[in-house]
């Protein structure tokens, strides 16, 4: 999670508080995204399954 925090916090400091997160489903980026930025939307929704249920854990 350290990683994704030094990520995330270089990132904010050069574009800003973004609206909007677009990421993978990794637990740590979701993680440092909570901790950081709680207002923007994590979207995750490009890397979910056609016919997937989100709400159930594969």
């Amino acid at each position: 999670m350290a990683s994704a925090s030094a990520f995330f916090t270089a990132a904010l400091a050069v574009h800003g508080d973004p609206a909007e997160v677009i990421t993978d489903r990794a637990p740590a980026l979701a993680n440092a995204i909570d901790g950081l930025i709680p207002a923007a939307l994590h979207n995750t929704g490009q890397y979910e399954k056609p016919g997937s249920n989100a709400t159930t854990a594969a």
